[in-house]
């Protein structure tokens, strides 16, 4: 799957089930992102925008594993938002087929590099 990829044709799996597997509530709003966590990807941007919203229901999935895994993780806890952010190691296609991105909010799409 490519930058910008629609996941309609994609048959999703069970989101409860999905959510449940990553500790997520069976109804919050999810904000997510699918790419390698690189520091140009602007990871860093979602997580700071989340840790400004009003709103403390939603939480944020970044799907993906790189070299600013262990930063981003950080990030999360300084900005407040250990508990409402979820890391998953794995691909688009992954989670396109079996995942909560079926219920996500936004889907953060970054580039392909």
């Amino acid at each position: 799957m490519g930058h910008g990829s629609v996941l309609g044709d994609r048959a999703p799996g069970d989101a409860r089930r999905s959510r449940a597997a990553l500790a997520l509530p069976p109804d919050a709003p999810i904000v997510g992102i699918v790419a390698t966590l690189r520091s140009w990807k602007g990871h860093r941007y979602l997580l700071e925008a989340v840790a400004g919203m009003s709103r403390r229901d939603v939480f944020v999935l970044i799907v993906g594993d790189g070299p600013q895994r262990a930063a981003l993780e950080a990030l999360a806890a300084e900005l407040g938002l250990g508990e409402r952010v979820r890391f998953a190691e794995g691909s688009l296609s992954t989670w396109a087929s079996k995942s909560a991105s079926s219920r996500w909010a936004t889907a953060a799409m970054s580039s392909c590099a």
